[in-house]
C-alpha cells in the first residue's frame, strides 16, 4: 500500500475467518473449507485440485520473494506466518496430496 494509505495491514494470525467457511464454522483451515465445497460452487475433487495448485504455488513463496529482492527482515516476518506449524503444515499436506477425478 502507498505510504499515504489510511489502511495499515495487521498481522493477526487469529486462526479464524470473518465468515463461515465450512462445517467447523470460521475455523481457518483448508480441511474446513473443503468440508463445504458446494457452498463455493465446486465438487470436492475440483476443490481439492484448486487447493493443491494454490498450496504448491505458495510453497515456493520464499524463493519467489528472494528473486524479487525482498529483504531478509521482511522474509523473516512473512515466514512466521507462512511457514509456521499451522499454516506451513497445512500447505505441505495439501501440496503433496494426490488428486483423483479432479475437474
Amino acid at each position: 500500500m502507498p505510504d499515504s494509505s489510511p489502511y495499515e495491514p495487521k498481522d493477526q494470525l487469529l486462526g479464524y475467518q470473518a465468515l463461515l467457511v465450512g462445517r467447523e464454522g470460521a475455523d481457518s483451515t483448508l480441511d474446513n473449507a473443503l468440508s463445504e465445497t458446494a457452498a463455493f460452487g465446486l465438487k470436492l475433487p475440483a476443490a481439492r485440485a484448486i487447493v493443491r495448485e494454490v498450496a504448491q504455488t505458495v510453497d515456493g513463496w520464499k524463493e519467489h520473494f528472494q528473486a524479487c529482492c525482498v529483504s531478509d527482515a521482511d522474509l523473516a516476518v512473512l515466514a512466521q506466518y507462512l511457514d509456521n506449524d499451522r499454516l506451513g503444515a497445512q500447505r505441505k499436506a495439501h501440496a503433496n496430496t494426490p488428486i483423483k477425478g479432479a475437474r
